[in-house]
């Protein structure tokens, strides 16, 4: 009931949000491109679940749907533009080699990698504006939706020379905006149908500064897969660990044609290393570091927990690191230590709900839409605080210790010995604990659960919908 009341109370305020927002001329085309970058794979997650939202018409509660989305949706990886302006194509382009320093745990590297990005775009300026003029003349694009920092005044100008009444959105997929990640452009008079999507107050607070106060959508966090939902208020019921006896736990149970092994090992080997169920008696801690977890430091952080907690069973989470995938199924066929540790290699947004709801706490890197994704489930994440934290993942740090919502550590490899008892404190967090002020908070307030998919799908449905009567689109 309170996800339903909470979904009535958002449609009204992103309706009203958009009313007051200055009334855009729209483009022809009957086309929304995602523009999206394979760095790291939140860009992508998040557009992938705002494309999903809007296929499946659903809201928070679950029930109520939609009208059927009546547009193509196309996502476009930003590299390939980057490509052709570089003329680089077919070569491995930044993308790559960002996601290499991630598999191998460089992320001060990678740090440097996002700001020479941010230089070449300077550099490239004109290069990449005929790029991008060349792809909207040729998609003639209903809206344009960015996931990506440091490009968006690159695209909101090639907009405004090839198609001034197309609508931009910006949906910023970080909490704030950083020096490696910058979101938010300067007002220079070419923002007319430029709008942002921020999810945190702090967000709102910089976009109001920088003069977009009327040309956003405050939502009430980041954008997070409706999968996530479904697998919360199926295992709401589930408990987090505590130090003492008779826990309460659940098993990850999920089907074998949803786990994509990212070795080409056969099936077999993918659906055996798959029963966590087996375990279901044990708590389960959830090694979780995005789509390219670092080899050894999430096998060293698989193995200290362990020795340090021989009740547990320990999933780990493996992505696309096809390397971390091999060589913990060879420590689980040797060591009897690893027994208690499951491999999964690259998981659809169902199989990796499921997975994050069952579990009992979440070790891993603090991306803003991992945590996202866990506060969602209602599961404590435990992340470190240490010389390699990204930028834009600092203020995810303050958030989980500001909220509660999970616990920050000196390191994953030396766990305090009250960690238990801190992740105790954190409180489960359940869909009905949640509904309990759905219905008196405004979207972006805190407390307020988190159901920005909903909102932002709602928010492209209301422009979508402003777009085509005029055009026939």
């Amino acid at each position: 009931r309170g996800y339903r009341n909470h979904t009535a109370h958002f449609d009204l305020s992103v309706r009203r949000q958009v009313l007051d927002m200055p009334d855009p001329l729209f483009a022809s085309g009957g086309i929304a491109l995602f523009f999206v970058g394979r760095g790291g794979g939140g860009h992508v997650a998040s557009a992938v679940a705002l494309r999903d939202c809007l296929l499946e018409g659903c809201d928070a509660s679950g029930g109520k749907k939609h009208e059927p989305w009546a547009h193509e949706i196309e996502i476009l990886d930003i590299a390939e533009v980057m490509a052709v302006a570089t003329g680089n194509i077919g070569e491995p382009d930044g993308n790559n080699v960002y996601n290499y320093c991630l598999r191998n745990g460089w992320y001060n590297a990678a740090t440097s990698l996002s700001a020479i990005g941010c230089a070449l775009t300077g550099l490239l300026r004109t290069t990449i504006h005929g790029q991008f003029c060349r792809v909207f003349r040729q998609k003639r694009p209903l809206m344009v939706i960015s996931f990506v920092p440091f490009l968006n005044k690159a695209i909101r100008d090639a907009l405004m020379e090839v198609s001034p009444s197309c609508t931009f959105i910006t949906v910023v997929t970080d909490f704030e905006s950083s020096p490696t990640h910058p979101w938010v452009e300067a007002i220079d008079g070419g923002e007319a149908n430029h709008l942002y999507v921020a999810g945190t107050p702090e967000l709102v607070a910089e976009l109001e500064a920088a003069g977009y106060g009327d040309r956003m959508l405050r939502t009430s966090g980041m954008v997070v897969h409706p999968n996530f939902y479904r697998a919360a208020r199926e295992r709401g019921g589930a408990c987090i660990a505590q130090p003492c006896d008779g826990i309460v736990t659940k098993g990850i149970d999920i089907d074998p044609d949803d786990h994509q092994p990212s070795t080409g090992r056969s099936a077999a080997v993918g659906v055996r290393h798959f029963q966590v169920g087996e375990s279901a008696s044990r708590p389960i801690a959830l090694v979780y570091f995005g789509g390219e977890p670092p080899t050894k430091r999430a096998e060293d952080i698989a193995v200290h927990f362990l020795n340090s907690f021989p009740a547990w069973t320990v999933a780990v989470l493996c992505g696309r690191n096809e390397e971390l995938f091999s060589r913990l199924i060879l420590r689980r066929d040797a060591e009897p230590l690893m027994d208690r540790c499951v491999p999964y290699g690259f998981l659809r947004p169902e199989a990796l709900a499921a997975a994050l709801a069952a579990a009992s706490l979440i070790l891993g890197k603090p991306g803003p839409g991992a945590v996202s994704e866990a506060a969602v489930c209602g599961v404590p994440f435990v992340c470190e605080s240490c010389g390699t934290t990204m930028p834009q993942e600092e203020p995810v740090l303050r958030w989980l210790e500001r909220t509660g919502k999970g616990v920050v550590v000196g390191s994953l490899v030396d766990l305090p010995r009250d960690l238990l008892r801190r992740v105790g404190d954190c409180g489960r967090v359940t869909p009905v604990a949640l509904d309990a002020c759905a219905g008196r908070l405004a979207p972006g307030t805190q407390g307020a659960p988190n159901v920005a998919v909903f909102e932002v799908a709602e928010f492209v449905r209301v422009c979508a919908a402003k777009a085509a009567p005029s055009h026939g689109g």
